[in-house]
Parts: structure tokens; C-alpha cells; sequence
């Protein structure tokens, strides 16, 4: 399933190229992203960036404000919704 404010969620948290994520690079990321909770990990910004950018290239970076949790919060909560279970 493409999950388009997944998408967009991981465009303004993470920032990547142009065009991405693509459909596979989405659903290789929540794979990336379930196995990482699933283990008992906890994903902050910097293990969802490297999750990110396995897969997609960056794009250019723009910061217009603090950071906040919360967007990585949702984009976590999106990623776990969009996946479907085995």
C-alpha cells in the first residue's frame, strides 16, 4: 500500500530527492522500521534517517523550525498501520 502522508511524513522529517519514496522504497522502509520495533529497538530520528537513506537518496534540507517528536512519532505510527502483518 503507498501511504501518501507516510510519504509526505517521511519527506519533511527526513528529507529526501525528488520523486521518492518510490512504492518499493516504502514498504522496504516499514519492513526496515517494523523489524527495528520488533526487536525491541526504539527508532529516534538518526536510526529513522539511516533507515531512510538506505533506500532513498537524500534531498536537500531544510530547517524551519526546532525539532519536534512528534513528527516522528506519526511516522512511525503510519509506518505500523501501512504494514501489513505476516
Amino acid at each position: 500500500m503507498y501511504d501518501k502522508a507516510l510519504v509526505r511524513k517521511i519527506v519533511t522529517t527526513v528529507g529526501v530527492a525528488l520523486g521518492e519514496p518510490t512504492p518499493y522504497q516504502l514498504e522496504r522502509i516499514k519492513v526496515d522500521l517494523q523489524n527495528i520495533i520488533q526487536s525491541g529497538r526504539k527508532v529516534d530520528h538518526g536510526e529513522l534517517s539511516r533507515v531512510v537513506y538506505k533506500y532513498c537518496r537524500r534531498g536537500p534540507l531544510v530547517c524551519l523550525d526546532s525539532v519536534d517528536n512528534s513528527d516522528l512519532d506519526t511516522v512511525l505510527m503510519l509506518a505500523l498501520r501501512a504494514t501489513p502483518k505476516k
